[in-house]
């Protein structure tokens, strides 16, 4: 086995799945407080989602919203189940018409509610991995929707005019830093991707395991491991597939970047670098890519 290679265990990170469950005991006997206490966050930050509850509906919500947030804990460890569910939830989603540009107001308003509502469970470890779950929830349900927010099955056979292509490509980004994560993200996303990013390679791991990406853009030094025995080591991770890779580093030399393309990675980027630069070398790592598949078989195995 060569350096840096470890055994990658199926889900989520186990030490956040203890953080979540434990901090959700907390709030969970708070159901109907934090219940309406999230939709006044969400309404304050983003008024337009008043347009998909009349207040009939929004009562009914309120439990709905309670159950679904109980049972996503309870799926913790068992990703088959949980990619099942979230699947479902976001092809229901779909059909009330909610887009890619609604997620962002819900992860802020829940992580808000968790922060009053949890205390002192609520530190920034575990912070973290509700942030880093309600990412992973984000990603799973916003599979099957394209760019403008309707389903591909819905486009009619529409051209989606952007550097992605014809159908908008799912890219995972790894940084462990966060300003350049969400400038990486920003750029991306105004170019017609959908992207998530995670700072933390436990939890990039479960993406890929979890979740569909046509691509990943990865940093090169990082906490517990760079970004070549990342790649390295999902040949341990489900059927040992995984889609293309790109490297990002600071310190490149012909050492890393033999040891890289050796890896499997399709190229490699120097910082500091043009944001226009990074997506040509996107577009052109797609373009000559076939469309990958990923690692989320779970709800296939048996």
């Amino acid at each position: 086995m060569k350096p840096g290679k470890m055994n990658i265990p199926p889900g989520l990170p186990l030490s956040d799945i203890a953080r979540i469950q434990e901090s959700f005991g907390v709030v969970a006997p708070q159901g109907e407080q934090m219940a309406a206490r999230f939709y006044d966050v969400l309404f304050d930050t983003y008024p337009e989602f008043q347009t998909f509850f009349s207040p009939p509906r929004l009562s009914r919500q309120y439990a709905a919203f309670q159950n679904g947030l109980r049972s996503l804990v309870s799926h913790l460890e068992n990703p088959q189940e949980l990619r099942s569910t979230l699947v479902q939830l976001g092809e229901r989603h779909q059909r009330y018409g909610i887009k890619n540009k609604h997620y962002p107001p819900v992860v802020y308003a829940l992580l808000q509610v968790l922060t009053e509502l949890g205390g002192e469970t609520i530190d920034g470890k575990t912070y973290n991995a509700w942030e880093n779950f309600l990412n992973l929830m984000k990603a799973i349900m916003l599979e099957r929707h394209s760019t403008d927010g309707r389903p591909d099955e819905e486009r009619n056979g529409q051209t989606l005019n952007t550097a992605a292509g014809t159908h908008s490509k799912r890219i995972l980004l790894i940084d462990d830093d966060l300003q350049l994560l969400d400038l990486y993200q920003s750029y991306l996303e105004i170019e017609g991707y959908l992207c998530s990013g995670v700072s933390d390679v436990a939890w990039a791991f479960t993406h890929i395991q979890m979740s569909h990406y046509d691509l990943v853009l990865t940093d090169f030094q990082m906490p517990v491991m760079n970004g070549i025995q990342l790649r390295r080591n999902l040949e341990n991770v489900g059927n040992g597939c995984c889609p293309p890779f790109v490297l990002v580093t600071g310190s490149l030399n012909q050492e890393i970047r033999r040891q890289a393309l050796e890896s499997g990675f399709e190229a490699v980027l120097k910082k500091p670098h043009d944001l226009t630069e990074l997506g040509f070398l996107i577009d052109k790592v797609l373009k000559k890519s076939i469309v990958f598949q990923g690692n989320a078989h779970l709800e296939e195995a048996g």
